[in-house]
C-alpha cells in the first residue's frame, strides 16, 4: 500500500505543478468604448514621468507608477474630462430631460 500511495502522490504533484506551471492567458480590453479616455486621474503617488494622467490618455506605451509607498492607488473622475467640455454622459443618455 504504501507504493501505491508514493506514486499516488508523486502523479498529483506532477499534475499540480503542471497546472500551476501554466502560462497565463494574455489580457484582453473589454469592448466598448474606453470610458476613462480623456478624464481626469489622480494616485496616491507618482514616481518621476510616469504620472497618474498616463491611465487615462489612451496611449499603451505610457502607465502610471507610484512611488512604492503603500497603500498605492489610482482613480479616474468619470464625471468631468480633462479638457474642460463640462460632465460626461453615459452613451445614448439625453442631453435635456
Amino acid at each position: 500500500m504504501s507504493r501505491f500511495r508514493n506514486r499516488l502522490t508523486a502523479v498529483l504533484v506532477t499534475a499540480g505543478l503542471v497546472l500551476t506551471a501554466a502560462p497565463a492567458p494574455p489580457a484582453v480590453a473589454a469592448g466598448g468604448p474606453n470610458l476613462a479616455a480623456g478624464r481626469p486621474a489622480t494616485a496616491s503617488s507618482v514616481n518621476g514621468p510616469y504620472a497618474a494622467a498616463n491611465v487615462t490618455d489612451g496611449n499603451a506605451g505610457t502607465y502610471w507608477e507610484s512611488s512604492g509607498a503603500l497603500p498605492q492607488w489610482v482613480q479616474v473622475d468619470p464625471a468631468t474630462r480633462s479638457s474642460g467640455s463640462g460632465p460626461a454622459r453615459p452613451p445614448g443618455s439625453r442631453t435635456s430631460p
